[in-house]
């Protein structure tokens, strides 16, 4: 008994030597030009702030978490600003540029020249054969003080060469999952998070690679030189104005080698995320990597995120980490596709629990990542606060309908799908010429899960608008199974069916309906988790002709379409 209260005390005590962690940082600025040394210069990482004396040395105590997320910003009057990643154990000897011409954007060629090198040896400097890494992630999500999430998860990715157009794939291959959640709280859907690497591997961010190319709309400042995880790397940065509106601003912090001209590391920061589809807006986005050198390569070793969103008052915050613990160049298979998470795929909905033994494997490498600051660590008195706020709030809380149904439909119960169709009919007019055509049009069905891969479906179709104004449409009511067929790649679903179908044309102000049983198949092959591709076919029994006005009705007793499927 003794034995266990002191291993508790331990691990609350680490806990706390963890979270309060600091680290002194040291250095000295000069200018660029002058190599003199600067007096006044501030050195500020989040609120903490310092000043360099007349030697131009500094000194500053400051948060290990903080720093980490933050880097470490140097202003001066007169002088272009810049920020450096924190480097631990590290004396920095910072150089300033003059802000002589006080323009807006200031192109420097040396910068650019680096920067363009760098780009065109990608192919030279990072792996030409695919790579799987491994390594651990934890995510962490919180809102108002009145939510917490987090996920720790060990991670497997396949990463093609960087010669190739394939995107990198990620697989969950276990996690554990911790949720302190505020019911009263509307629901932010969380997607995409497992998939950090791929956002953060500049060097195959081939989108990035090519704005960095239009100097034009960048501000390039080369800061000098400076020692990175032992290697001698020229400091960037640079300013990018977004056209597109996808972002207000970018600001970039790249670090090249002098000698190899690779990506050693990068710190990208974008302000002002305007809503997109579920996507909430952001007020930043900080993606920060780091790279290793093994041979004559460069491997991704970490990589970080840090958002603030805007909902509301909710202030919705998520910091990602990844830390790479295993490299294989050899025996490398690729992910398979339905073992991928994808950008859209809820990260509450991907639980793959290990056993005790697999997890103990695990925890001294998440220790030792929050020692060195790489991996943050929740305050246990947040998370003391987080727990007391849910159970005022849910003290009197009772699920409003409206909230029933919202969880419902995010919880892969809904099936959408939207096609052209030939309907089941065949129109003839002893008057009109009518074209075959007038059989054609559009329908769509919404299907929601009652049980397992049971499902109720509603779905409609109607035939194109013409200038005869008729008006064909069939509306049916079915029960359908979901058979999933394994394979190793995308999902080939078929979905048999059956229930009632209303069949009814109007014209001339006069309408003819039939009611009938109904049957068919679908077939759905899965482009994404998210998105299929959709065929469909329907049957009922053999239904007599029937003359509406001038118009002669020829039930086919079959329909075709063709379209899309999407999953809620």
């Amino acid at each position: 008994m003794r034995l266990k209260i002191l291993i508790i005390i331990f691990h609350l005590i680490y806990g706390q030597i963890v979270i309060a962690q600091t680290v002194a940082i040291r250095g000295s600025v000069v200018s660029n030009e002058s190599q003199g040394s600067l007096n006044g210069v501030t050195v500020k990482v989040g609120s903490q702030v310092t000043r360099t004396d007349k030697n131009g040395y500094f000194e500053i105590n400051v948060s290990l978490k903080r720093v980490t997320e933050l880097g470490i910003g140097f202003s001066h009057i007169g002088y272009l600003s810049i920020n450096l990643i924190y480097q631990p154990n590290h004396v920095y000897k910072v150089q300033l540029t003059e802000n002589s011409t006080g323009l807006r954007e200031v192109l420097i060629a040396p910068g650019d020249d680096i920067i363009k090198k760098a780009i065109k040896k990608i192919p030279e400097n990072y792996s030409d054969k695919p790579t799987v890494i491994k390594g651990i992630l934890r995510i962490q999500k919180s809102r108002n003080q009145s939510q917490y999430f987090r996920s720790d998860a060990f991670l497997k990715a396949y990463i093609s060469p960087y010669t190739s157009n394939y995107k990198t794939m990620v697989e969950v291959l276990s996690n554990q999952l911790d949720t302190v959640y505020d019911k009263t709280l509307k629901y932010i859907r969380n997607l995409g998070t497992y998939n950090l690497i791929d956002l953060v591997d500049i060097a195959h961010n081939k989108e990035l690679l090519v704005k960095l190319l239009k100097k034009r709309k960048f501000d390039y400042r080369l800061v000098g030189k400076q020692m990175y995880n032992n290697h001698k790397v020229f400091v960037i940065n640079s300013i990018l104005l977004d056209t597109a509106k996808k972002y207000n601003r970018l600001e970039a912090t790249l670090y090249i080698d002098t000698a190899s001209y690779a990506f050693v590391a990068s710190n990208l920061i974008y302000y002002d995320i305007p809503r997109f589809g579920p996507f909430i807006a952001r007020k930043q986005v900080a993606y920060r990597v780091g790279y290793e050198r093994i041979g004559e390569k460069w491997y991704l070793a970490e990589a970080h995120s840090k958002i603030l969103a805007e909902y509301k008052n909710e202030e919705p915050t998520s910091t990602v980490s990844f830390v790479r613990t295993e490299l294989d160049t050899i025996k490398v298979e690729k992910i398979r596709y339905k073992d991928a998470v994808q950008e859209v795929d809820d990260i509450f909905l991907i639980n793959k629990p290990p056993d005790k033994e697999e997890w103990a494997k695990y925890e001294p490498l998440f220790r030792e990542a929050e020692l060195n600051g790489k991996i943050e660590r929740i305050l246990i008195e947040k998370l003391d606060t987080i727990k007391k706020n849910n159970i005022v709030a849910a003290a009197n809380y009772k699920k409003p309908l409206g909230r029933k149904i919202y969880d419902y439909i995010r919880s892969d119960n809904i099936r959408m799908g939207w096609s052209i169709y030939r309907l089941p009919i065949s129109l003839v007019s002893t008057i009109y010429n009518i074209p075959e055509s007038i059989s054609y049009g559009t329908g769509s069905y919404i299907g929601l899960r009652l049980y397992e891969n049971l499902f109720f479906n509603y779905e409609h179709m109607s035939n194109f608008s013409n200038k005869k104004k008729i008006r064909s449409a069939v509306s049916t009511f079915n029960l359908s199974y979901n058979f999933i067929l394994p394979r190793r790649e995308r999902e080939l679903i078929f979905i048999p069916f059956a229930g009632y179908e209303l069949l009814n044309v109007k014209f001339e102000g006069d309408r003819k309906n039939y009611n009938t049983i109904y049957f068919g198949l679908r077939t759905a092959y899965e482009l994404s988790h998210k998105i299929a591709l959709l065929a469909s076919s329907g049957i009922n029994p053999p239904l007599k002709d029937y003359t509406l006005n001038t118009l002669i009705i020829k039930p086919t007793g079959c329909n075709i379409g063709f379209g899309i499927m999407i999953k809620l």
